[in-house]
């Protein structure tokens, strides 16, 4: 069934005001990240526990001191 474009430019309009405000919003997170060094050298070693190839939890307190 045939429509007129006329009856779609309103939303399509909206549509595309929705995809504009995304794309700005994104590129201000990456701007954002960028600036904070997201990507700079060592970023995942400040950021992250030691990785533990035997799957064992990291944990950063002592757990060796028991409670009464």
């Amino acid at each position: 069934m045939p429509i007129h474009p006329g009856t779609v430019e309103d939303r399509a309009a909206g549509t595309r005001d929705l995809y504009e405000q995304a794309e700005q919003r994104l590129l201000g997170i990456v701007a954002r990240q960028l600036a904070d060094g997201l990507d700079a050298p060592g970023w995942v070693e400040r950021t992250c526990p030691p990785y533990n190839p035997h799957g064992a939890p990291h944990r950063p307190f002592s757990t060796s001191s028991a409670r009464p």
